[in-house]
């Protein structure tokens, strides 16, 4: 599915506002579904003023019935890991995206993509990475090793596909 760049201000502020409205609607234990909603539906963020982030979370804190997120400017330098340890439920799900397999595979080869896959222990985790890139891996297969092996053999064929088609 292809992303739609909304630069306008307007239209990115009607965009935020409609899913804010649906959290408004909900209770507070809605909010991680809220942010995974904004998270896929944004590319990238750009903030021109940190203070937003200061003026965000006094405003959350404000309203009623509802509790501040940790909402604090990014810390850079030599301190910035052990600025902010999350916490469990700060803990973002699993990331399909979070690389590439065929883009691994082409520039570091296989036994790199296999050492990458390896840090992701869940089977059903393996199977998402699988499916939102686009990697032809049976959906019966349950073994955590197998699996990976799978997605390893289905990204050569998707650089196979690639080369052969720009041939």
């Amino acid at each position: 599915m292809a992303g739609a760049a909304i630069r306008d201000r307007n239209r990115k502020r009607d965009f935020f506002q409609r899913v804010l409205d649906a959290g408004a609607r909900a209770d507070a234990s809605v909010a991680p579904e809220l942010a995974e909603a904004l998270a896929r539906g944004v590319n990238q963020i750009w903030l021109w003023d940190d203070a937003i982030a200061d003026s965000l979370a006094a405003k959350v804190a404000a309203l009623p019935n509802r509790h501040a997120p940790d909402i604090a400017p990014a810390t850079t330098g030599p301190d910035a890991a052990a600025a902010h340890e999350p916490s469990a439920t700060e803990r973002v799900a699993f990331d399909p995206f979070a690389f590439s397999a065929v883009v691994l595979l082409k520039r570091q080869g296989a036994k790199a993509l296999l050492k990458q896959l390896e840090t992701i222990e869940s089977a059903a985790d393996l199977q998402r990475l699988a499916e939102a890139q686009h990697l032809g891996v049976d959906r019966d297969i349950t073994d955590v090793e197998t699996l990976r092996r799978a997605i390893v053999a289905g990204a050569e064929q998707r650089l196979a596909d690639r080369r052969a088609a720009a041939s």
